[in-house]
């Protein structure tokens, strides 16, 4: 039969399959699924099958170039998605339909290499699931792109573009998820590529790195030098992001290199994270034996203490995973955990018995007899926390109670064995806890009860450990506070009494204790001392009563019986000592009259510096004693000098035996706040520890100077305490601080500047004070601040608003101070510092400002006698950064000459008329920041009169002649009278102060240049009066007035565009002042003819 030739359709479509898609058709194709992809998810299978048949149809010929046409388009789609800056749901449908499509992919090369396996009879084996792993080593095209797409996102992730950076990362961790293994080429391509973006800026780029490198972990020899486990370790413990961190914790795989970097993070900063390391190690850490015991006491410690609930929350969910609500796994827990020693034992224990919402405890639990007899730690605090959370115990009579307490004491009196003393210590500790919360209403089991514990407080064999539930217990079975002190003291003294030495004395002793050396016996007394002093000091604590109350009259007598021979046989023994001065400080809580008497003597055990730990308990226990006497009653109650208190605590805080100077630290804070101790080198060195880096590596003590500070500052009585203390903190600082002082004292004051600032508007009076300190410590050493460096102080100052009522003695005194300043130490910082002060003070006091832009100098006031007696003088200043340029160089001073014939210094009055006055401030201070401001003819005649009125000067015929208010400028050829000469000096002393290049006569001329002009000399000044002696009628003209182009030139140096601005201001002025002088002229020449 001969074979069917094909139709021409057929035929049309075997050639157009065999022959390969155009280029832009194939870029036409793939964008507009590209395009479809970013509307919805709901598409994307469908589009993954076009975009498959697209990649199939283009690569039917395996050939590079075949590869290339349909790699081409692809990457351009991807390109446009990658570089766009809008953020959204399209673009992040479009990388989802990406990775998803090489997912897709996969899964369809595995199944047509599952039906080609079929073919060649291979179905059963494929059916079983045997040759699912061969698949992964095939080299499928989807492996192919996959590498390739990873490859091409590799050359983004470099790019200036931060959104360029992010998704490349992304889209490189979600397309190399879909491979089953990656190549050594391709794997240091990545490793090699991804570490420096470790690095990156921008903390979500990071993420995406940590989450792409994760792809690479446990594909590593150990022996390689960087893994990429010990990178994402690194990120783990040191990135300053916490989402980088959390997403490390989310990738790294927990391994024995790994686990303690995980549970560092329980102590993560961010509660997110934190909670985030609890959940990897519940779905990681199965059971607690894989734990360490000091592993898992830190990871419980860490959650159950967490101030974050929801972190507390996780935690407690990792203990229930654990425990599976059996009591012998959370036996076996408390086990691990050792509860003797951890106290986290007892939380771990509380939550596992929260009741739930049907008030029914988590555990199932049952407390039988045999359960009471063999007691271990573990269930006996299971037992007690039981009782505890339901506030029940189980049908136990208190008979029963007592029986197995005596049982378990009696174990622990008669052990032998050192290892089980702490076991057996805690399970009788335990018991008596549980027995506070008996009911012993009946009153045959309260008298057994009783008997049981009166006799274990006079067993010297209980430890000490004990004494304290021991004495609470007596106390609530006794029937009042006076047969509860009458029976401690009788058992005190019974104590006492059968020690050794006293049966010995009293001839009672047996032979063998008559035959014991004097060490046994001398050991035997203080053995017996202490737990008698013990047993005093928790009795004290116990009772509500007062030391003078009457219930309290049988213990008077210990004082002389038992606490000062111990004190004074004991001396040397530092453990008797402290608890001898707790019994008296406890007394003297209560009677002020013993306080006074003991006061002194807990100084002086204060004082006793010493590293060794007998005496470091003396100094604790006198040192507590100290500061809750002084709160109770104070330093004028006590008969106490507060300045010895404030040394001795002071003494203390400086001491290297941290628990010492942390209670010191405690101490101080409670009586400053108080306001029952106000020390100011108390106080500083309270900052100065504050601010002393050391003291954060200290957590307990940086916190109480953290509360302290924050609360101190608040208090507005406090204020002026702060301000005394600022300069001496300051300077102990820069004499302890390293490296840069001038930086870390700047932010240090920037950091105390807030504690001066006052709500009832009194901060600016503060902060002028502060300031003049400060410049007074810098200069001169004052206010034990001498080595307070100059710059950082100015900086600090610089910063302030002086906003409020003002002092302007204070400001004056801050001026003189700033002039003070020697050149030599000036840099640019300082200078720039100096001047932003001297703006803020000339903002807060406009009087110095109006003074300064007139006079440009710093006259004395005149005296009395020359002053108008109506009109208010306030002294004129020149500006300090302008002094510093002309110290010391000729030429600078403006000198004058009065009628009296003697050197006077001017002062400037205030302007009689008041808006002409305000007119003229305006006008200057305009000039001063550069602004230009018209210039009323009231503001002209107020400037040209703000010279200090001279005195009356007889005139021609006898009489006094008053000086014009309006002062005018006389030519040669028509000489002013004396009057007119004064003013006219005054006047050019104005204009040569406010602007070069106005000579006496009004005239302007152009800036001078180079030298400045040199004032007259003696000859010719002579000259000039003589012929101004011969005739009365012509004197004269003043000398012109030099010009300062020094002055300006430093102006111009420091803001050009305000001193060109100010210039032009003020010669606008001037030139309004020189033509109502020629219009003055004009008319007094008219007047004469």
């Amino acid at each position: 039969m001969a074979p069917r030739r094909k139709s021409p359709a057929g035929a049309a479509q075997a050639a157009a399959a065999a022959t390969p898609m155009p280029p832009d058709e194939m870029a036409l194709r793939v964008t507009h699924i590209f395009t479809e992809a970013q509307k919805t998810k709901a598409g994307h299978r469908k589009l993954h099958n076009a975009l498959r048949k697209l990649h199939l149809d283009a690569v039917r010929p395996r050939t590079p170039e075949a590869e290339r046409a349909f790699n081409r388009p692809f990457a351009m789609c991807l390109n446009h998605v990658l570089g766009t800056k809008r953020r959204g749901p399209t673009v992040d449908r479009v990388l989802d339909f990406v990775h998803t499509f090489i997912a897709f992919s996969r899964e369809k090369d595995r199944e047509m290499a599952r039906v080609e396996r079929a073919k060649h009879g291979r179905a059963a084996a494929l059916a079983n699931g045997d040759e699912d792993e061969d698949l992964d080593d095939q080299d499928f095209l989807s492996n192919q792109f996959a590498a390739w797409i990873i490859l091409y996102l590799l050359k983004g992730i470099a790019a200036r573009d931060k959104n360029i950076r992010l998704r490349c990362a992304r889209l490189i961790y979600n397309v190399a998820s879909h491979l089953p293994d990656i190549d050594d080429n391709l794997f240091m391509r990545l490793k090699t590529d991804l570490y420096p973006r470790a690095r990156d800026k921008e903390p979500m780029v990071r993420k995406e790195v940590v989450s792409a490198l994760s792809i690479l972990q446990g594909t590593e020899e150990d022996d390689e030098p960087d893994t990429v486990i010990q990178k994402l370790t690194e990120l783990l413990q040191y990135d300053p992001a916490p989402v980088v961190r959390r997403a490390a914790l989310l990738h790294v795989a927990p391994s024995n290199s790994t686990i303690a970097a995980i549970i560092s993070r329980c102590r993560d900063e961010d509660a997110a994270t934190r909670r985030a390391a609890y959940k990897v190690l519940a779905d990681h850490v199965t059971h607690f034996s894989q734990l360490s015991s000091t592993l898992l006491a830190a990871i419980l410690n860490n959650g159950l203490c967490d101030p974050d609930a929801t972190v507390k929350r996780a935690c407690a969910e990792l203990v229930s995973g654990w425990v599976k609500q059996s009591a012998l796994e959370l036996a076996r827990l408390l086990a691990q955990l050792n509860v003797v020693r951890t106290p986290v034992a007892e939380m771990v224990v509380l939550e596992c018995l929260q009741l739930r919402p049907n008030r029914e405890p988590a555990l199932k639990l049952t407390f039988s007899r045999e359960y009471w007899r063999n007691l271990t730690p573990e269930t006996t605090l299971i037992l007690r926390c039981w009782v505890e959370a339901t506030n029940t115990i189980e049908d136990l009579l208190i008979e029963d109670l007592a029986y197995f307490l005596q049982l378990h004491t009696n174990n622990m009196i008669t052990n032998e064995d050192e290892q089980l003393d702490a076991p057996l210590t805690f399970v009788v500790q335990e018991l008596l806890t549980i027995c506070l919360q008996a009911d012993y209403s009946d009153l045959a089991g309260r008298k057994i009860m009783f008997e049981l514990v009166r006799n274990m407080i006079e067993s010297v064999m209980v430890p000490d450990d004990l004494i304290p539930p021991i004495i609470k217990l007596f106390r609530l079975i006794s029937v009042d506070e006076r047969d509860f002190i009458r029976i401690i003291s009788e058992t005190i003294s019974d104590i006492m009494d059968n020690s050794y030495e006293r049966r010995i004395e009293a001839g009672d002793a047996t032979e063998e204790e008559a035959a014991m050396d004097e060490d046994a016996i001398e050991d035997d007394t203080a053995f017996r001392t202490m737990k008698c002093l013990v047993t005093v000091r928790h009795t004290l604590e116990a009772t509500s009563q007062g030391w003078m109350a009457d219930s309290m009259t049988p213990m008077h007598g210990l004082i002389a019986e038992l606490i000062v021979p111990a004190l004074q046989r004991y001396a040397a023994a530092g453990d008797i000592v402290a608890q001898c001065v707790r019994c008296l400080g406890l007394i003297s809580l209560t009677s002020r009259m013993h306080a006074v008497q003991t006061m002194g003597q807990f100084l002086g055990y204060a004082t006793l510096m010493s590293a060794e730990e007998d005496l470091v308990q003396v100094n604790v226990a006198a040192l507590s004693v100290i500061g809750d006497l002084m709160v109770v009653y104070g330093a004028a109650a006590l008969e106490t000098n507060p300045s010895r208190v404030a040394d001795v605590i002071a003494r203390n805080i400086q001491s290297p035996v941290r628990p010492l100077s942390a209670l010191a630290v405690e101490a101080a804070v409670k009586l400053l706040l108080s306001n029952r101790l106000q020390d100011p080198k108390l106080l500083s060195l309270m900052i100065v520890q504050y601010f002393t880096p050391e003291t954060q590596s200290f957590p307990d003590t940086y916190q109480c100077l953290q509360f302290f500070v924050q609360t101190y500052s608040t208090i507005p009585a406090n204020k002026q305490h702060l301000a005394t203390v600022f300069p001496r903190v300051l300077s102990t600082l820069a004499t302890t601080e390293s490296g840069s002082k001038a930086t870390t004292l700047n932010s240090i004051g920037t950091r105390m500047s807030p504690w001066l600032e006052c709500s009832d508007g009194g901060s600016a009076n503060l902060q002028l004070r502060v300031t003049k300190c400060m410049l007074e410590a810098a200069l001169d050493g004052a206010h034990d601040a001498g080595d307070l460096p100059l710059k950082p102080a100015l900086q600090i100052c610089s910063k302030w608003l002086f906003d409020g009522p003002t002092d302007a003695s204070t400001i004056r005194t801050i001026r003189r101070l700033l002039e003070r300043i020697p050149e030599r130490s000036v840099d640019t910082v300082t200078v720039k510092a100096i001047q932003k002060l001297e703006r803020t003070l000339v903002r807060v006091y406009p009087a110095d400002a109006d003074a300064a832009e007139a006079l440009g100098d710093d006259p004395e006031p005149v005296s009395a006698e020359s002053t108008a007696p109506s009109t208010p003088v306030a002294r004129a200043t020149r500006t300090p950064a302008m002094a510093l340029r002309k110290r010391s160089r000729p030429g600078s001073s403006i000198e004058a000459s009065m009628p009296g014939g003697g050197d006077a210094m001017l002062a400037v009055t205030a302007p009689a008329p008041r808006p002409a006055a305000a007119a003229a401030s305006a006008a200057v201070r305009g000039a001063r920041r550069g602004l230009h401001t018209a210039a009323t003819p009231a503001a002209r005649r107020t400037i040209a009169t703000r010279a200090s009125p001279v005195p009356p000067t007889p005139d021609l015929n006898g009489a006094d002649a008053t000086p014009s208010r309006r002062p005018t400028r006389r030519s040669a050829r028509n000489a002013p009278t004396n009057d007119d000469s004064d003013l006219s000096d005054i006047d050019d002393r104005v204009a040569g102060a406010m602007t070069p290049g106005v000579l006496a006569g009004g005239r302007r001329k152009a800036p001078l240049r180079g030298k400045p002009v040199a004032p007259p000399s003696e000859s010719e000044s002579g000259s000039a009066s003589g012929s101004g002696s011969e005739s009365d009628d012509d004197e004269d003209v003043p000398t012109p007035r030099a010009s300062r182009p020094q002055d300006i030139a430093a102006l111009r140096r420091m803001a050009p565009k305000q001193a060109r601005r100010a210039a032009r201001v003020v010669e606008e002025i001037n030139d309004l002042l020189a033509n109502e002088s020629s219009d003055s002229e004009s008319e007094g020449a008219e007047s004469e003819d």
